[in-house]
Parts: structure tokens; sequence; C-alpha cells
């Protein structure tokens, strides 16, 4: 497989370089945060497009681009970020045929396929959550601090391991990968909006959907990078003007109160989820083979 993935440099600079493009579209759109009111509600579309963009990104590398890669052709979809990726680098489905035949023989075992899979990706993921975390922070000028920094990382780190994830699950249970990717890309599509909580606090949600909200990445996430960002945050306000955030500890008390508090608890969640995620994908791909024999 290494031999594959860097047959071709120029895709691997692509995977390695689009997240950080796709911070370079934010940045046209808003250039860098001010501290005035209208920057409370810049700094939640960015925290949320920061949340999804990750996910999205490395969901479409290892399902969209496929189709690409063997037909030569791109695939047009209206998602905003399947709109910016022109070249993908798309091992799953050649490896996932490869693995399927070479399985019958008991060649080797589902685990081994997965550990091996991201193994062999882990310089590329390192590279890519490095080139996306500098450019989103400094670049778009979220809170100048360092420990912030390493926080972010961190948790853009889950995001893009959790978006590989997606992938991998709908391309073993979907053979076709335009089918794969719009499946996946609905429910990464839903899960954002109701994890997220960007468009309504958990508690103006309805109950169903605030319950929903705890099997996703994205509550988890949101809360860690809000927090992250408006923790201690100072903000200014026009005189003549209402005042509705004189700080962030305003806004997270509105938005996620109590999130300060489950720092921890929420990156302990995101790295179960994507333990389970990782359990899923073994015994899907492990019985799917069974079923193919």
């Amino acid at each position: 497989m290494t031999t594959n993935l860097f047959r071709s440099g120029s895709l691997v600079w692509d995977r390695c370089t689009q997240p950080a493009l796709f911070t370079i579209f934010l940045f046209i759109f808003l250039f860098r945060l001010g501290f005035d009111q209208n920057s409370v509600q810049n700094r939640a579309g960015i925290i949320y497009e920061l949340i999804t963009g990750p996910v999205m990104i490395c969901m479409i590398h290892s399902v969209a681009g496929c189709k690409f890669l063997l037909n030569h052709r791109l695939i047009v979809e209206t998602h905003f970020y399947l709109f910016i990726y022109l070249f993908f680098l798309c091992p799953v489905p050649a490896v996932r045929n490869l693995y399927y035949r070479e399985s019958v023989d008991f060649l080797y075992s589902s685990p081994a396929f997965i550990i091996s899979y991201f193994l062999h990706l882990l310089p590329v993921f390192v590279v890519s959550i490095l080139f996306f975390s500098n450019f989103a922070y400094w670049v778009l000028g979220l809170y100048p601090e360092f420990v912030r920094f390493v926080i972010f990382t961190t948790c853009v780190s889950f995001l893009f391991f959790h978006g590989e994830l997606v992938g991998i699950i709908f391309m073993s249970l979907i053979f076709d990968a335009n089918r794969a990717n719009t499946a996946s890309s609905l429910f990464l599509s839903i899960a954002a909006l109701v994890g997220s909580g960007f468009l309504r606090s958990a508690e103006t949600m309805p109950t169903i959907f605030s319950y929903l909200r705890y099997f996703t990445i994205f509550r988890y996430s949101s809360e860690v990078l809000n927090v992250n960002e408006f923790s201690g945050l100072e903000l200014t306000c026009n005189p003549n003007l209402p005042c509705d955030y004189p700080n962030g500890d305003t806004y997270l008390e509105e938005m996620y109160p109590g999130a300060v508090d489950r720092m921890g608890a929420n990156f302990g969640a995101m790295f179960l989820m994507n333990l389970i995620m990782v359990s899923i994908s073994v015994v899907l791909f492990h019985f799917l083979r069974k079923a193919l024999r």
C-alpha cells in the first residue's frame, strides 16, 4: 500500500495541502477576526466550518476521489467542500477490493487491514493536520495562545481521523463510490447540524435531537473549540448599539452552559467514539469478507 500511496507525489502533496486551502477560502470571505460584537457570529460560523471541514475533507478523500482516479472525471456535487477539491488521493476502494480478494485465502484479517491502512497514511495525516491547524488558527486570527493552539490541533486530529473512518465504513457497506459519497455526505451534514449546536442550543432543541447529539462527534468537538476560543475572550461594544456579549464567557453561558467543566470529558468522548468506529469498521469488513466467499 505504501508503494501505491507514494506512486504519485503530486497526489500526496494535494492531500497534504488541500485542508489548508479550505482555510484560505474562509480567510478570503472573512479576513482576520476582530473583537467587536459582529465577531461573535463570525467566530461561531468559523468554528462550525472548522469542525465540519476536517471530517468532510477526509471522508471525501477516502470515498469521492476514487471515481476521479479511476474514471478521470470530476464528481460534481452541490456541497461546498466537494466544490473546492479538484484532485483526491483515494486509497480505500483499491485496497478494499484487494482485501476482499486476498482475505478469501486468509492472507490477513480485517484488523490487520484497518491498522495497516492508517499506519501507511499516518505521515500524510500528520502533515495535513499541521498545515490545516496552522493556517486555520493563526491566519484567521483565533485566540493567540500556544496552549490553545495545541488544544485546537488535538481536536482537529480527532476530526480528521473520524472523517476517514466514516468514509471507510460507508465504503464497506456500499460498493459504489457515488452512492457511498452521497450517503456519507448526508449522514455527516445531519450529524453536524444536530450535534454542533450552531443553529440552536441544546436547551432550545427538541428533546429527541438533544439526545441524538450525544451520538455525534460534533457535539463534543463543538464544545471544545468554542470553549477554547471564547473562554476569557474580551469583546468591545459600540455605545450606540446593544451589547449582547461583553465577553466570550457570556456567549458560552448562553450557548454551551457547563462546557468549560467538560473539556476533559469531551476529549475522552471523541477518543471513545473513534475507537468504537474503528471496531465497527473491523467487524463490518470481517463479516462482509465472509459474505463474499
